[in-house]
């Protein structure tokens, strides 16, 4: 915050003002990192929660099954089991879903922190609406990752294609922060002035990428 432009204040007065300030936003950030912990908390609470009472109701499934065989009722038993069986494997088939998206999420959010590095502060927010409609993520046979940003009629298979193209094209060149002149390279640059010295979203602790997201 500068204050240096006001008249009438005293170089003690833009001092304690500044200070203020710089407290108060510590304070926000520093608030804003323990309710995302607490938060991590309660969600690994939630689910180990959610784990004891699935044992729970496997458990008593079986033990029915198991109680209508022994009273002779067999067919009975056999569509208990059936029917856990079929649950199991649509839960199976469903937490297999879930951490497939949760892992293109996290390779997609990789993908525009690359470029929204680059892109000036200001136009983050129009920047990442067009990434998301522009960018895509698929998986090989053997997990390897398939990135696709598509800009009219080109198609990139990497961020440093992209970015390149991006210096020439009329839309993407106006996004784009102002190069580098004092002897820094722009990635490390940037890198610096964002404080994740070049980590990858996914790689960011909880703070630094609330730190990004605020931008």
């Amino acid at each position: 915050m500068d204050l240096t432009g006001i008249e009438g204040l005293t170089e003690a007065q833009i001092t304690a003002i500044q200070a203020v300030h710089d407290t108060d936003v510590t304070g926000l950030k520093n608030k804003n990192t323990e309710l995302l912990g607490k938060f991590d908390e309660y969600k690994t609470d939630a689910q180990k929660n959610a784990e004891s009472i699935e044992e729970a109701r496997q458990v008593a499934v079986k033990a029915e099954a198991e109680k209508q065989e022994a009273l002779g009722n067999y067919a009975e038993a056999q569509k208990l089991r059936e029917t856990e069986r079929a649950e199991l494997v649509a839960k199976a088939e469903g937490q297999a879903k879930k951490a497939q998206d949760a892992l293109k999420q996290r390779d997609l959010k990789d993908v525009h922190f690359d470029i929204l590095q680059k892109v000036s502060e200001s136009l983050h927010a129009p920047a990442q609406a067009m990434l998301d409609k522009m960018t895509d993520i698929a998986y090989g046979e053997n997990g390897e990752v398939n990135k696709s940003i598509k800009w009219g009629d080109k198609e990139f298979s990497n961020t440093v294609d992209f970015l390149a193209h991006a210096e020439n094209d009329a839309t993407w060149k106006a996004m784009l922060k102002a190069p580098e002149t004092k002897g820094l390279d722009v990635h490390n640059s940037n890198a610096q002035g964002s404080g994740n010295s070049g980590k990858k979203y996914s790689d960011m602790t909880l703070k630094e990428r609330a730190e990004f997201n605020s931008k």
